[in-house]
């Protein structure tokens, strides 16, 4: 089977760290899986006593790289990067004097892979395994490093990278599965299903009716001034003794009046043939956090996805490494910033949306609008209840260029659509760069007054749309 030679290659890669002599320079991406990622390792070097320096970046463009390629170590680590651009990483790397190239990912490969016993590529799609459903970059870390150290805890933030890149939505298999089953057995997780507004149980219950966007739905995701207008509705009090009520509070009468009040306001905007099921999730305890705030994996995955876009990516490394007090303390802070501004970059994108067909773009390039959350509209608006048929696609400036952001519904690429293909076609018009996975991807490019044009005539030609 494709995953028990993926877990004896983890078993290998394992060994191979371990025995790492040196320097060891470390570069991760900024979202909620490479966030996760770097905490691991992280942790394991310095449990390891292996001397290293760790940074995040956005993207793997030729100046992050030339900058990472200049510090002098022995051994580089690139995570939950660089498989697209496997072959331009390798011959900028091999001019070096590094002994050893690491690169741990899920995304396409886009390029051969250079033959050099110095160079490892780990990523699920070389097993057969979809990197966009299985087998994130901080699933292999936590099992290559759970398999030096035996430390649980790698296993709690495996299953919080993984919660952050949407691979335990579903039906659990694969390597993921592996993952969850020795988090369970190691008493770290425990699963629970619900629907998404009980998910957050200590929370006040205005906020935990509306804080949730999975799926987003547009008028009513992260609005407060909704969530108090249901509990009234539901003539259900704000506060309990001077408390705010929180979903622990509720018997099962309240909650049942919650759901109807919900439900009757949802049908008022307009949605129509509402799946019931989208609105109810697993959720992930993690048993050995004390803090609410980061109880389940989903809080503390949107903990580590909002400071990678606040660029206070060190917090969460830090967070995910396991160190808690003043720096969860000062995360938290962050993230009520970050709520303020999602709310408004997502009242914006809605204001932004143009339609072509099964494909919807969001133009941001003129707005006030910052493009590390671009990845964090095309997501949210990707599982909108109103928008999820389409192929959503995110545009927004980053100094001169563009930065694209894509994701496709489910069916469009089980029908053959692949995004990052069509990604890394339009960067090679417009002299960028662009990759990812079939069903999420990105590009950043030129900008172009026909830029719309060329990105659906794009689409026309290689997507089948």
């Amino acid at each position: 089977m494709s995953v028990n030679r993926l877990i004896k290659d983890i078993q290998s890669l394992s060994s191979y760290i371990q025995n790492l002599k040196g320097f060891t320079a470390i570069l991760t991406h900024y979202d909620a899986d490479g966030i996760s990622s770097g905490g691991i390792f992280a942790r394991l070097f310095s449990s390891l006593n292996k001397k290293f320096i760790l940074r995040s970046t956005p993207d793997l463009s030729d100046e992050v790289l030339n900058e990472f390629f200049s510090i002098t170590a022995q051994n580089y680590i690139i995570l939950d990067m660089g498989s697209g651009d496997i072959r331009d990483i390798y011959d900028k790397w091999r001019i070096l004097d590094g002994d050893k190239l690491i690169v741990i990912d899920h995304h396409k490969i886009l390029q051969d892979i250079p033959d050099d016993p110095n160079l490892i590529l780990l990523n699920p799609e070389l097993y057969d395994l979809d990197g966009g459903k299985f087998g994130c970059t901080s699933v292999l870390t936590s099992l290559i490093s759970y398999f030096i150290s035996y430390d649980p805890y790698h296993l709690e933030i495996g299953v919080v990278g993984a919660t952050g890149d949407m691979q335990l939505l579903n039906d659990v298999k694969e390597i993921n599965q592996v993952l969850l089953d020795l988090a369970i057995k190691e008493n770290m997780v425990e699963k629970e299903r619900d629907f998404i507004f009980f998910v957050n149980k200590n929370m006040p219950l205005y906020r935990a009716i509306t804080w949730n966007y999975i799926p987003y739905i547009p008028g009513f995701s992260g609005r407060d001034d909704i969530g108090f207008q249901i509990m009234r509705k539901a003539d259900i009090p704000i506060k309990r003794d001077d408390e705010y009520t929180t979903v622990k509070d509720l018997s099962d009468i309240e909650k049942e009046k919650i759901l109807e009040v919900i439900l009757q306001y949802l049908t008022s905007l307009g949605i129509k043939d509402l799946d019931v099921n989208q609105l109810i999730v697993d959720r992930y305890i993690l048993l050995r956090e004390d803090d609410e705030n980061i109880r389940t994996s989903v809080d503390f995955a949107n903990l580590l996805s909002g400071l990678g876009r606040m660029q206070r990516e060190y917090l969460g490394i830090l967070l995910a490494a396991g160190v808690r007090g003043r720096v969860l303390e000062e995360a938290l802070k962050v993230q009520e910033e970050r709520r303020r501004i999602l709310v408004k970059y997502l009242d914006m994108a809605e204001n932004s949306v143009s339609q072509y067909d099964n494909i919807a773009i969001i133009d941001l390039r003129t707005k006030d609008f910052d493009h590390r959350f671009s990845g964090t509209i095309s997501t949210l608006f990707s599982r909108s209840i109103t928008l999820s048929d389409k192929i959503i696609i995110v545009l927004s400036k980053v100094g001169e260029n563009v930065k694209i952001s894509a994701r496709s519904p489910r069916v469009l690429v089980d029908k053959g659509l692949n995004l990052a293909y069509i990604m890394s076609q339009i960067a090679k018009k417009l002299s960028g760069k662009g990759g990812g996975h079939n069903i999420a991807a990105g590009a950043t490019v030129k900008d172009s007054k026909n830029l719309i044009d060329i990105i659906l005539d794009v689409f026309r030609e290689y997507g089948n749309v």
